[in-house]
C-alpha cells in the first residue's frame, strides 16, 4: 500500500513562507529637487575672485571703476549662521574704501539712503554683531572719525576728533562722541561757564544733559522735542576753574544745531 504524503507551506503572522522568495522592497523616493544618482553636487565658489565678481555682477563698488578682469577684494566673514562680506573696493596708502554685503544674494547691506560702508578699515565684531572702523583724517591717526554700525545698518557710535585738537591723543573709541543724533524732549536751558547745557527726555523716559554752543541756546526749545546736532568744540578745561585767563583746554561734543522734531 502507497501512502501519498502532501506537504502544505502556510504563512503565518506574515512571515515568508519556507523556501520562498522574499517580496523586495520598493525602491526609497527621491527628495525633490535631488541630483541623479552619480551625479556631484557643485558647492558654491567661495574664492576671493569669484565674490569680486558676484559683487560687480549686483551692482556694487558703483563709485570705483575696475579694469577689464579686474574684481574687489573681498573677505568672507562668519557671524553665527550667516557670512557677510568685507569688499574693498579700492585700496590707499593706509585705508580703503570698503562695502558690506551679505552672502545671501549677494545684498549689500542698507544704511540710509545707501549701502553701509566708508573709508577705514573696517573690523567685524561677530559676537556683537557689529562693524566698527577708524577713519583717519591724517596718516598717524591723530584725528579723525571712528565709527561702530550694527549689521542691521543702524548706526550705533559716531566718535571723532579734530587735527587741531589739543592735548594728548586718546584711543579713538574715547574720543567725544557726536552720533547718533540725541532726540527727545527739552526739560529745561541752562549756561555755564564754557557751554549751555539742554536736559532731554529721551522716548524710552531716559534723561541726559548735553552740552551746547551758547548760539544755540534758546528757552523757547523747553517743552518742545527736538534732534540734536552734535559737533566738535574747544573750550576751556576743567582745570581753569571758569578763570577766563585760564589757557587750558579741551575738545568736546556740542549741540551745534537744534531742530524741531515731530513727536513720536
Amino acid at each position: 500500500m502507497r501512502y501519498v504524503l502532501l506537504l502544505s507551506l502556510v504563512a503565518c503572522g506574515g512571515r515568508t513562507p519556507v523556501g520562498a522568495e522574499p517580496t523586495p522592497e520598493p525602491p526609497a523616493a527621491e527628495p525633490e529637487g535631488s541630483p541623479p544618482e552619480g551625479e556631484a553636487v557643485e558647492a558654491p565658489d567661495t574664492s576671493a575672485e569669484a565674490m569680486g565678481a558676484a559683487v560687480l555682477a549686483a551692482g556694487g563698488c558703483a563709485q570705483t571703476t575696475f579694469a577689464d578682469g579686474e574684481v574687489p577684494q573681498v573677505a568672507l566673514q562668519p557671524v553665527g549662521d550667516a557670512d557677510y562680506w568685507v569688499v574693498t573696493c579700492e585700496s590707499y596708502a593706509y585705508q580703503g574704501q570698503f562695502e558690506i554685503w551679505s552672502a545671501d544674494g549677494p545684498t549689500p547691506v542698507r544704511s540710509g539712503d545707501g549701502v553701509l560702508g566708508g573709508l577705514g578699515m573696517p573690523t567685524v565684531h561677530a559676537s556683537r554683531r557689529q562693524v566698527s572702523w577708524f577713519s583717519k583724517a591724517a596718516g598717524a591717526g591723530q584725528c579723525g572719525d571712528y565709527f561702530v554700525y550694527g549689521l542691521d545698518g543702524a548706526l550705533q557710535e559716531h566718535r571723532s576728533r579734530s587735527c587741531s585738537a589739543p592735548g594728548e591723543v586718546p584711543p579713538a573709541d574715547e574720543w567725544p562722541q557726536i552720533g547718533p543724533s540725541p532726540v527727545g524732549t527739552v526739560t529745561s536751558v541752562q549756561n555755564g561757564d564754557v557751554s549751555c547745557y539742554l536736559a532731554l527726555t529721551h522716548a524710552d523716559g531716559s534723561e541726559m544733559t548735553y552740552p551746547a554752543s551758547f548760539e544755540v541756546c534758546n528757552d523757547s526749545f523747553v517743552g518742545k522735542h527736538v534732534t540734536l546736532e552734535m559737533g566738535l568744540g574747544t573750550v576751556m578745561g576743567d582745570s581753569c576753574e571758569g578763570d577766563p585767563e585760564c589757557d587750558d583746554s579741551v575738545e568736546i561734543a556740542l549741540a551745534t544745531a537744534v531742530n524741531e522734531t515731530p513727536a513720536p
